[in-house]
């Protein structure tokens, strides 16, 4: 989290949202996110890890209450900034939540569970607003593929020849199994490698039940080397949704 607090690591997430890649990336996890959840148009969704509000503004043009919260108060300012309208929140996800007990339909955690140090607490905090049958929506970069197990490589004689880079796959369990699960996105940005298994675990363990896992995939492909054209090769990103337990109040 503390990278986005930086200016120089908030940028960097802005430009990459306003880069084609960030822009194809936002396209299609909406899509995927839309069909995750009840189209209920008076729900209320918390988009959790809001970064600078695509999304929590997307959907507000949906369902009637949306609020977007991020720990990073640099990437709530651009976002109040760009998207008056809407609601967004300065708050730590791993912190007490300000949000009354069993009263969020749906919760959506995109693209920002591996920037936090404490997902098993996001978790439990998510379980104690969420209405009993609501949903969690989370989307993450597969561990399988993605940094820093997957890492594009293109060798000297591929530059000469001007290819796209290859996927390179590195010891999976080399990083898994490490003390420090810190990796970088880029100079500024650092994150944290955990598995499927943990995240799918960490939520059971709080009373979600897994009811889907779609690997989120580009329908055509692209000329460029881009986010598009790694998508439409490799489940580069999955979608992971949860239902909260009836039972758990």
């Amino acid at each position: 989290m503390d990278s986005y607090n930086s200016q120089l690591g908030s940028r960097q997430y802005e430009d990459f949202t306003n880069s084609e890649s960030g822009q194809f990336q936002q396209k299609i996890l909406l899509d995927y996110i839309l069909a995750s959840l009840d189209r209920n148009p008076k729900q209320k969704i918390l988009d959790a890890g809001c970064g600078s509000g695509w999304l929590t503004h997307a959907l507000a043009g949906l369902f009637a209450d949306v609020c977007g919260c991020d720990a990073s108060a640099e990437l709530i300012a651009y976002a109040k900034n760009k998207y008056p309208k809407q609601e967004f929140l300065v708050c730590d996800l791993t912190a007490n939540l300000p949000f009354e007990k069993n009263s969020v339909d749906a919760i959506v955690a995109n693209m920002s569970l591996h920037d936090m140090d404490n997902v098993p607490q996001a978790l439990e905090n998510f379980k104690l607003i969420t209405k009993p049958g609501g949903k969690l929506v989370i989307t993450i970069s597969n561990p399988y593929y993605s940094l820093p197990v997957g890492v594009w490589k293109r060798g000297i004689l591929g530059r000469l020849l001007l290819k796209k880079p290859k996927l390179l796959l590195r010891p999976y369990f080399y990083f898994k199994n490490k003390t420090d699960r810190k990796f970088g996105w880029g100079d500024n940005i650092t994150s944290h490698f955990y598995s499927l298994a943990e995240y799918i675990n960490w939520a059971v363990d709080n009373g979600f039940a897994l009811t889907q896992m779609r690997e989120i995939q580009a329908k055509t492909d692209s000329p460029n080397f881009n986010l598009q054209y790694q998508l439409y090769r490799f489940p580069y990103i999955l979608l992971l949704e949860f239902k909260k337990s009836n039972f758990i109040k």
